[in-house]
């Protein structure tokens, strides 16, 4: 019992102090009294110094120092590959802010342009066709059953007659009598026929207009021989119209303003008559 106590006595003591002891249970005095004997081996080994012990802490606690040391230096690289990745994302975010901005420049470019059209309609590059008076042919005036419309009937055997002298009152001067056509909208005049009978005018005006109160005029017309270019029996062609080429107006009616009679006692009269040119939006209109 004894032996247990100071056996367990000796690990206390070991474990407060933080040694370590070597022994052996049999080295306890066999006669019981509590005394320890050391074996040979164990008195042949010198003891463990304390100044040993001192300096292996020492050592150990420069080695750690060292770890850390190299641990902060170590530290340090990540430091560097940080700025780099950091210039990098820099450099990519500028990229980006000139490529947005000249987007937003090309942007503004394309919408400050002028905008394109097409160039304007040419009309002298259309060929002149027959135009249609539509809806109406009107005239200052009417004789009989000699109405305006029967000059653009496409009969040579009807025409259009305006008043005579014998038809103005109190005998005096009978006024410039006009015959005009509307072709619904405004078109290129070019070319204008006009079969005389033998009332025709010595003098007339060929005018075109866009609201029948502002005429413009693009020639001046003369019948100079009534005998030769007008008839008093209905012709069978235009052998012996009038045809007046090379004109240039535009306009939604057209106009044959009288301002001379070749037989003074007569008024004016015309077989047929024919406007030709185009649309001025497009060579498809006029008719």
């Amino acid at each position: 019992m004894r032996k247990v106590f100071a056996l367990a006595s000796a690990v206390l003591v070991a474990s407060l102090c933080n040694c370590t002891l070597l022994f052996e249970l049999n080295a306890f005095d066999a006669t019981g009294d509590g005394g320890i004997v050391t074996s040979d081996v164990d008195s042949a080994q010198p003891p463990p110094a304390t100044d040993d012990d001192g300096g292996a802490d020492a050592l150990a606690e420069a080695s750690d120092n060292e770890a850390d040391i190299a641990q902060l230096d170590a530290s340090d690289e990540p430091t560097d590959v940080f700025a780099s990745y950091v210039d990098a994302t820099d450099s990519a975010a500028e990229a980006s802010r000139e490529v947005d901005a000249s987007r937003v420049a090309s942007a503004d470019a394309a919408r400050d342009a002028p905008v394109e059209t097409a160039p304007p309609f040419d009309a002298a590059a259309c060929p002149s066709i027959l135009l249609s008076p539509s809806p109406t042919v009107a005239s200052s005036s009417t004789r009989t059953e000699n109405y305006a419309n029967q000059a653009t009937d496409k009969q040579f055997t009807t025409r259009w007659e305006s008043l005579q002298q014998a038809d103005e009152p109190n005998g005096t001067s009978l006024p410039p009598q006009w015959i005009y056509l509307d072709f619904g909208a405004p078109v290129s005049v070019t070319r204008v026929r006009i079969d005389w009978q033998a009332a025709c005018a010595q003098a007339y005006e060929l005018q075109v207009s866009n609201d029948t109160s502002s005429w413009v005029t693009l020639t001046n017309g003369s019948v100079v021989n009534n005998m030769m270019n007008g008839s008093l029996g209905a012709p069978t062609d235009w052998s012996t119209d009038v045809d007046t080429t090379g004109l240039s107006g535009i306009g939604r009616y057209l106009r044959v303003n009288c301002t001379q009679r070749c037989l003074p006692m007569y008024g004016y009269s015309i077989w047929e008559m024919e406007v030709y040119g185009h649309g001025i939006a497009g060579c498809a209109q006029g008719k």
